[in-house]
């Protein structure tokens, strides 16, 4: 501090005036700071020289110099003791904290006065119980916004004694720059005081930029295959509570490269599976990171009972709600996305789960496999959690097959839909109506069960309480060569939008092989070769056969029967015999199981 007149340290106090009579004094911060805008605070005590106390003091801002010093009494050292009085300190704004009554002003006063006129009058008196006479210590939190000029003061012995005004001013037209010299300036005459600032600092909002406090990296404790790209994001935190994207700037590491190795532009590379790495970014002296896991390939998932935490990776509004995953709860406008935390082969595959849509008014859920992460999750509404809610909306999650079931109308679909998307496509159109009685609004627990033999995918639905209501289709796709590898990801998606769903997975079985059905063959026995063993063998009609034409042998004995030549693909003749081990034998079909 540059100190002239009366001023001196005391200790570690700054002593504007000690008690001597005529006294004039000033303190200046040696270097100019921005005055465009800041805030500024500092605890003065006014302690008594006589009785009673005289003048007062300001905090002031400056254009003239470190030299800078006005008259003493009811000037303040700043300007002259009364109104139209030979100016004091040019190119400056002053606000005073004034005991005396020099020119009206009152024993307990405050005011903004600029460029060394009398700070006397114009003045505002001290409210709220602030009494400047009460040998307590104030304190004073200053702002200044570039219009404004805001001062509080409160008294540290009583706290509810606080006082605020404000002045309307430009302090950098006032003092001639955006940069002046602060201080404090002071003035005793024939009655004085003690006075002391204790403490004071100031910050210039424009020459002091915001300082990096954290660095978050995202995604969190992601996972992924060998070989698989992951790309990690850090977002730096500042002072301010202001946030900025440092992903190209920070300098990026991984603490393990067996399990991942990262560019400088944060792209990690998955390594050896089961290995974790530590991925950090770093900004000077901060820093922010997470855990990654180099994946294996699952052979199989087994939710068979229900799902728990352990093995799932949830986004959005999905959650476990007991043993059952829910990916909307009912709410408005919603995305949830759960996902198996491992990799699974999708060259072939059977899959079967069940679930519930409860209230099923939108928009509807999908199987979704996909090369995109744990963390991928698409749009609300009709974008169902996978892709955009319209056909033109921007895509969803990449390297992706979704089956969806849809109850909402959005593009054409209809409310009671199926269909194939994939890299993320909106979700709405083309659709295949679903039929065979299965109804989505109908609230019942559904049955699903896929298979992929390679080729094409087939899906069948069925109403579990009614289990008539049943629905077969399949769709011709390429899975590994869609999603990019023969490993993916396998989950589930859901989406509501201004109408909502609870929409539940209740349990969910993956195999990777892929089991054709064995379907039996069945010959209807009026039209086949047949040999008798001796008695009649004749057709006749019953209208319980399900094509009303039947045949039957007129046996007389146990042991007479009726043998029947089929055909069978690949295997040559295969001989059929019904054998009566009544008087008489009946058929209508007879059904061969083939086992190759």
């Amino acid at each position: 501090m540059t100190l002239l007149g009366s001023a001196t340290l005391n200790s570690t106090k700054l002593r504007i005036t000690d008690g001597g009579a005529s006294e004039a004094s000033a303190a200046w911060y040696p270097t100019p700071v921005n005055v465009q805008s800041f805030t500024t605070d500092f605890n003065f005590l006014i302690s008594p020289g006589s009785s009673p106390t005289a003048d007062g003091f300001t905090f002031a801002i400056q254009g003239t110099g470190t030299n800078a010093i006005g008259p003493p009494g009811g000037g303040l050292g700043y300007g002259p003791q009364t109104v139209g009085g030979t100016p004091g300190i040019g190119k400056s704004v002053a606000v005073k904290f004034d005991l005396y009554n020099n020119g009206g002003e009152g024993t307990n006063s405050t005011g903004i006065f600029t460029n060394g006129a009398s700070p006397t009058t114009p003045a505002t008196t001290f409210g709220a119980g602030v009494n400047l006479h009460n040998i307590h210590i104030f304190k004073v939190h200053m702002t200044y916004d570039g219009t404004t000029l805001t001062m509080t003061i409160t008294d540290t012995v009583n706290t509810a004694q606080t006082f605020t005004t404000s002045w309307p001013i430009n302090i950098p037209g006032t003092v001639g720059a955006n940069t002046a010299f602060v201080g404090f300036t002071g003035g005793t005459g024939g009655l004085t005081a003690i006075q002391d600032v204790l403490n004071w600092t100031y910050v210039s909002n424009l020459n002091s930029p915001p300082t990096l406090t954290s660095i978050t990296v995202t995604p969190a404790t992601p996972s992924a295959p060998p070989g698989t790209t992951v790309q990690f994001h850090s977002t730096g935190t500042y002072s301010d509570n202001s946030t900025q994207d440092l992903t190209s700037t920070a300098t990026w590491a991984s603490s393990n490269t067996a399990g991942a190795t990262i560019t400088a532009a944060g792209l990690a590379t998955a390594g050896t599976a089961g290995q974790s790495t530590t991925i950090s970014a770093t900004s000077g002296v901060i820093s922010g990171s997470t855990t990654f896991t180099a994946t294996g390939v699952s052979s199989g998932i087994n939710f068979g009972s229900g799902f728990s935490s352990s093995g799932l990776a949830l986004n959005g509004n999905a959650v476990l709600s007991g043993t059952r995953l829910r990916l909307t709860d009912g709410g408005a406008s919603e995305a949830g996305s759960g996902w198996f935390s491992m990799p699974v082969n999708v060259q072939t595959f059977t899959t079967d789960f069940m679930f519930q849509l409860t209230t099923p008014n939108a928009d509807g859920m999908t199987f979704t496999i996909q090369n995109t992460g744990t963390t991928a999750l698409g749009l609300s509404g009709g974008g169902l959690g996978y892709g955009p809610d319209t056909p033109t909306g921007p895509a969803g999650i990449g390297k992706s097959v979704a089956v969806k079931v849809d109850l909402y109308n959005n593009a054409g679909e209809g409310t009671n839909s199926t269909g194939i998307y994939t890299n993320g496509v909106s979700p709405t159109l083309p659709a295949t109506a679903l039929s065979g009685g299965v109804n989505l609004h109908s609230g019942d627990i559904f049955k699903v069960h896929m298979t992929y033999d390679g080729t094409t995918l087939t899906m069948t639905i069925t109403d579990t309480v009614n289990t008539t209501q049943t629905f077969t289709t399949s769709w011709p796709i390429n899975i590994p060569a869609t999603v990019g590898a023969n490993t993916a990801y396998l989950g589930f998606t859901g989406g509501t939008g201004g109408a909502a769903a609870t929409q539940e997975i209740l349990t969910w079985t993956f195999s990777n092989t892929f089991t054709p059905v064995k379907t039996p063959v069945v010959y209807q026995s009026a039209n086949l070769t047949a040999v008798s063993s001796g008695p009649t063998f004749r057709q006749f009609t019953y209208p319980g056969f399900p094509d009303v034409t039947g045949t039957i042998l007129d046996a007389t004995k146990v042991g007479d029967n009726v043998t029947f030549t089929v055909n069978v693909w690949d295997t040559g003749a295969t001989t059929a015999k019904a054998i009566s081990n009544f008087h008489t034998a009946v058929a209508s079909y007879i059904q061969v199981a083939i086992v190759k």
